[in-house]
């Protein structure tokens, strides 16, 4: 008995498809047309996909976390990457963006700690970075202030949303945190909807 790839079932071969890294997946559209709808719908539902880096090198740091990143089925639709102090915030997002495409909305700060999951370990940890007024006199600081955390997601009719509403429910989201936390605004906003 003679079994090809068309007899597999599309169960299973949704399973192994989704499982592909994000370009061997795209590659894999191209096979065939059922392929290619497997995966149509695999990237159709909404991903979000975080990753933490703690490299000292900028250029390793950025290359860990878009691996990771990019390790599943994702249609990057919008990036957001928090660096460590200690990185240039300019260099860190000509990085991501010279990886991830120009074209994908991607907002690069300087936070003052990140969670997340570990590219290396795949643990989840937590850095905090006290900013004080002499870091630069202090020579053996600086390491511990390395890290990207990169966050990259797609929600999918995030476009057809209807902005007035979307406005407003921002507006109403910075003025309660600026009343909790006593800041201005949060640095970001995620929306998540089912």
């Amino acid at each position: 008995m003679e079994t090809t790839i068309d007899s597999i079932d599309n169960n299973l071969l949704h399973n192994i498809l989704s499982r592909l890294p994000a370009l061997a997946c795209a590659n894999a559209a191209c096979v065939s047309r059922s392929w290619n709808h497997i995966i149509s719908s695999l990237l159709s539902n909404p991903n979000l996909s975080s990753v933490l880096s703690l490299n000292p090198s900028i250029q390793g740091a950025v290359n860990e976390a878009v691996d990771k990143v990019l390790a599943r089925p994702i249609r990057p639709q919008f990036v957001i990457a928090s660096i460590g102090p200690s990185f240039s915030l300019q260099q860190a997002h000509q990085l991501i963006t010279g990886k991830l495409g120009s074209r994908i909305p991607t907002i690069t700060l300087v936070s003052q700690g990140i969670f997340g999951r570990n590219a290396v370990s795949d643990e989840f940890e937590e850095v905090q970075w006290k900013f004080m007024e002499n870091d630069e006199a202090r020579p053996n600081v600086g390491h511990e202030k390395r890290g990207v955390l990169l966050t990259v997601g797609f929600l999918p009719r995030l476009k057809e949303t209807q902005a007035p509403m979307i406005d407003e429910l921002v507006i109403n989201i910075r003025e309660h945190s600026s009343s909790v936390s006593g800041f201005a605004s949060p640095v970001a906003i995620m929306l998540f909807s089912r």
